[in-house]
């Protein structure tokens, strides 16, 4: 049985898909953010789980306040306001990634699309950056999973978000992580 947190020893490269409605510079997503859907060429949804999750959302948003304004059936006053819809919100993941000339550290960091982020941190630099896991909806726990892995922080260079510890060891921090918050709801 293999361990899920060691990477593969031949990973299978990632097929990379474009999200219709992400921004340009997150919209490139792996095959595996896209909801299966066979009627396309490539049988996969133009959009990716995370703007097909908010976009039945906002409509479920949209059904709700128009069943309550028909309810009212023109009740409405001139006093009432219209109120301006909420913007979607977008939730961020964290990211462990590694960089391949620094084989004993990690950046543990969170973006809305980490994979987007993993390109333009080697975007023409001599290394590659892979990502070692992603915890979607997580990004919320960064400052957290850093105070617990302070004492492995690099505290040499720029960079704060870098830490020399194992793979196991940055996902049990943030398993940790994951734990704590799940007790507070």
């Amino acid at each position: 049985m293999t361990d899920p947190a060691t990477p593969p020893e031949n990973p299978q490269p990632i097929v990379m898909k474009r999200c219709a409605l992400c921004p340009e510079d997150e919209a490139l997503k792996p095959f595996d953010f896209f909801n299966v859907y066979a009627r396309r060429p490539d049988g996969r949804n133009r959009i990716c789980k995370e703007c097909d999750r908010q976009r039945q959302r906002d409509n479920y948003l949209k059904r709700k306040r128009d069943q309550s304004e028909a309810s009212e059936e023109g009740a409405a006053t001139s006093q009432e306001v219209e109120q301006e819809p909420e913007p979607p919100l977008r939730s961020d993941s964290l990211y462990i990634f590694s960089n391949s000339l620094l084989p004993n550290m990690l950046k543990i960091g969170r973006s809305c699309n980490p994979f987007a982020r993993a390109s333009t941190l080697q975007a023409s630099q001599p290394f590659t950056i892979r990502v070692m896991a992603v915890f979607p909806d997580a990004g919320c726990l960064e400052s957290f999973v850093h105070k617990l892995l302070a004492h492995c922080r690099v505290t040499g260079g720029a960079g704060r978000e870098w830490f020399e510890c194992s793979l196991p060891a940055a996902c049990g921090a943030i398993a940790l992580a994951l734990e704590a918050a799940q007790s507070q709801d």
